[in-house]
């Protein structure tokens, strides 16, 4: 998923505005969510490669061709890492 700088924006606002717990103040509780519903997303995520290699392959062939700087990819990579963290 590409994100944007927007997003990482939110995340980092998210971060900051933690409750006493530690987490952040809009999370969802999981006791919410249907049972059934999170075996299904577990069963789809177990399925699911680490890492595509066709968009590894497409990454290092954007940046041989100079579509993107080494600085915008790191940016990429630790506003996803960011937003991540609040799984």
């Amino acid at each position: 998923m590409i994100i944007s700088e927007e997003q990482v924006q939110l995340a980092l606002r998210d971060l900051h505005n933690t409750d006493s717990s530690g987490g952040p103040s809009s999370a969802v509780v999981l006791a919410d969510v249907p049972a059934e519903l999170v075996r299904r997303v577990a069963d789809s995520l177990a399925g699911m490669p680490e890492m595509r290699p066709d968009r590894v392959a497409q990454a290092r062939a954007d940046l041989a061709e100079g579509r993107f700087t080494a600085d915008e990819v790191a940016d990429k990579i630790i506003g996803r890492a960011i937003s991540d963290s609040l799984r």
